[in-house]
């Protein structure tokens, strides 16, 4: 009996931590964490997911290889040349599901307005906290560099009016280059575009929609 009390007080426990870190989740809201760059023309990029303090998301993209670029571009060749033996069947194919493209049309128009609708609430749901971009430009010619310069100064005045927006520029003069380090912090609070995501899949015309997409493109 004892064990059955302990098991079902074990249970009711877990159930009211999955219930309250989904709480958490959908009213309190994730934190996104994102760092990119491609100094060195090199391409890096980072993302990092919180609730509170707790990573519960990591992924970094390493920095390009160039033994996996030369395998990228060896494997494009090859699909090159079998591409070039199917291209006109795939011409044949699109002339006979052009009726199917057609058929779209009216329900992407009917669920334009309501797709639009969903974008802005998710949009709305995300809160600014800080937004960091330097950029280094050089062009082949030095007046060119200094004139753009001049212009992208200009334009980051505008944009560093915002507390949470800091943006930089540094002119090369001696070589072309264009280098970018670009961080950024948002929170995103998930109750409002879950429930408009609910609503949107809910209508009719919108399963439809997606019903006739994967037929048409499957």
């Amino acid at each position: 009996m004892d064990d059955i009390i302990d098991f079902i007080a074990i249970f009711f426990g877990i159930l009211v931590l999955i219930v309250l870190i989904i709480f958490l989740i959908l009213f309190i809201g994730l934190q996104v964490h994102i760092k990119s760059n491609n100094m060195n023309q090199e391409f890096d990029f980072n993302i990092r997911i919180k609730l509170f303090f707790i990573n519960i998301y990591s992924k970094t993209f390493p920095r390009n290889d160039r033994n996996e670029k030369d395998l990228k571009k060896k494997t494009s060749k090859e699909k090159t040349h079998g591409s070039e033996n199917n291209k006109n069947d795939k011409n044949e194919g699109f002339k006979e599901n052009w009726d199917n493209y057609k058929s779209l049309i009216p329900l992407m128009k009917e669920n334009f307005s309501p797709i639009v609708d969903f974008f802005i609430l998710a949009f709305r749901s995300i809160e600014l906290e800080y937004f960091n971009t330097t950029i280094k430009l050089g062009l082949s010619n030095p007046s060119d560099t200094a004139i753009s310069f001049g212009y992208i100064q200009i334009l980051f005045l505008v944009f560093n009016s915002s507390k949470n927006l800091s943006f930089s520029a540094e002119p090369i003069f001696n070589k072309e280059v264009f280098e970018y380090d670009s961080e950024i912090i948002f929170k995103i609070k998930l109750f409002k575009p879950l429930l408009g995501l609910f609503r949107l899949f809910s209508k009719k015309s919108m399963l439809k929609l997606i019903w006739k997409i994967r037929s048409t493109f499957k």
